[in-house]
């Protein structure tokens, strides 16, 4: 699982990065059907990389939601340990605000 998260984040970078690079001519070279043809293929590529990864995700839900059932089953209560938290974190500063 983590294995294919980082083969997509790698194909997502190299298409992102390296392959612009890698052409043999400069996009801003290329005829207009050289340019159609990579943006298209660019779009198909990219379309397939986003249904992997809502697929990873619906994955780590059905995951999370299994544990989450798991532990209520347990005696566990979230909501309250959540709104715990909640009250410890109320008086702190935004990140935002920490790291300007």
């Amino acid at each position: 699982m983590v294995l294919k998260s980082i083969v997509i984040l790698e194909t997502l970078i190299n298409h992102a990065l390296l392959y612009p690079l890698m052409a043999e001519k400069p996009v801003k070279e290329m005829s207009k059907e050289e340019k159609i043809g990579f943006h298209k293929g660019s779009l198909a590529t990219l379309t397939k990389e986003r249904e992997e990864l809502l697929r990873i995700l619906q994955i780590v839900e059905q995951l999370m939601q299994m544990h989450i059932k798991e532990l209520s089953g347990l005696g566990v209560d979230l909501v309250a340990q959540a709104k715990d938290a909640a009250k410890k974190l109320k008086g702190k500063k935004p990140i935002e605000d920490v790291l300007n």
